[in-house]
């Protein structure tokens, strides 16, 4: 059995505006995993924005930014969803 250890921080920032109806949230982390064998790195950069309209329609968009640094080499992914939620 191998031993390997991830460490890295995380930074999360949020605000809300328009008399709460939109939320924001940006963030950022970083990861480092280390074994015998490989060291890998990751970077990851999010952000987060959702709206209330009319107390019925939530509308949400969340953007993910990947950076990874393997040891077979590098790779980016980048992940962007959007959503509507109607409540009745």
């Amino acid at each position: 059995m191998e031993n390997s250890s991830t460490w890295g921080p995380t930074l999360n920032v949020n605000n809300k505006f328009l008399e709460n109806t939109l939320n924001t949230n940006f963030g950022a982390s970083y990861n480092t995993s280390n074994s015998k064998t490989a060291r890998t790195s990751v970077t990851n950069l999010r952000a987060n924005l959702s709206y209330v309209f009319k107390e019925k329609h939530n509308f949400h968009l969340n953007v993910i930014q990947l950076f990874k640094s393997l040891s077979t080499g590098k790779r980016n992914e980048l992940t962007v969803t959007f959503g509507h939620s109607y409540s009745f």
